[in-house]
């Protein structure tokens, strides 16, 4: 593959950036394949400050530091065979903005990073309320690209055929003390098994 290199540096979502980032190249004709990744280093303070102070309540295992994934989207290709394809992609700083549709395909799943009851509030109000859901870090852990393992195991249930639609999302925001001091940020993305 060649062209050129986009970097993001997004502190509270930086999977779902490069991801969301990727997807309006492709919409926008800029390219005709891209590949979105994320890599978190080791690194003790996560594991030992932040990680601790930011995973919340439903944590099973220690916040671990080191991960990475890529993705590859394409524009669709006759004869090509996708695992899946993305069918919508949202992100905004308010989660009460976000807006959902039924889910595209049944059986559906919800698939998140790490409990959240931001999301548990928003899905609770969508068409989403009753489709099943699967917060990753319960069996995973904790890392800090937890989104690039939500991302996975949602694509995963696609490809086994355990769905034929899934909603990733995730909802951040940087511990900053008492008063949050910068906004939060969440990612959806919903993605249908190819042939549905």
């Amino acid at each position: 593959m060649k062209g050129p290199v986009l970097t993001t540096s997004d502190i509270s979502l930086s999977m779902g950036t490069a991801l969301l980032s990727s997807a309006d190249l492709l919409v926008a004709d800029e390219a005709d394949v891209v590949v979105a990744s994320t890599v978190a280093e080791r690194d003790r303070i996560v594991e030992n400050v932040v990680g601790p102070r930011t995973y919340g309540r439903g944590l099973c295992t220690p916040p671990l530091s080191p991960g990475a994934a890529a993705f590859v989207l394409e524009h669709e290709r006759d004869g090509r065979e996708a695992l899946c394809v993305l069918h919508d992609y949202q992100d905004g700083t308010n989660l009460s903005d976000w807006v959902s549709s039924e889910p595209p395909a049944e059986p559906a799943l919800v698939v998140l990073p790490r409990p959240s009851a931001d999301w548990d509030e928003a899905l609770d109000r969508s068409p989403w309320r009753a489709v099943k859901r699967l917060v990753t870090s319960r069996r995973a852990g904790s890392n800090e690209a937890s989104l690039a393992v939500a991302l996975g195991a949602g694509i995963a249930a696609l490809a086994r055929g355990g769905a034929r639609a899934v909603l990733v999302v995730d909802h951040w925001r940087e511990p900053s003390g008492p008063a949050p001091s910068a906004p939060a940020r969440w990612a959806a993305f919903t993605f249908v098994k190819a042939d549905a």
